[in-house]
């Protein structure tokens, strides 16, 4: 489990930091896996980085934030389907 204190630290890191000038100078096939239940890492902010990056494809998973753990065959499907 995470300490008190490091989910403070991430948190006043992901207040802190802008990453969209990084974004768009991504060029490669890049995968986005969204959970569509995840309250962490919401649809839009999904949505908006696949706008931004070039070449990007999105995936909605049937589940909340962790899919690898969650739902392991839909996220093995995904990453098989974007790589071949």
């Amino acid at each position: 489990p995470q300490s008190l204190e490091n989910q403070k630290r991430q948190f006043e890191v992901l207040v802190n930091f802008n990453g969209r000038e990084i974004i768009k100078s991504i060029n490669v096939p890049t995968l986005i896996l969204s959970g569509v239940e995840d309250i962490l890492s919401l649809r839009h902010e999904a949505e908006e980085l696949a706008r931004e990056i070039t070449n990007a494809k999105l995936v909605q998973l049937p589940c909340a934030h962790a899919p690898m753990f969650e739902v392991p065959q839909h996220f093995i499907s995904a990453v098989n389907d974007f790589l071949n």
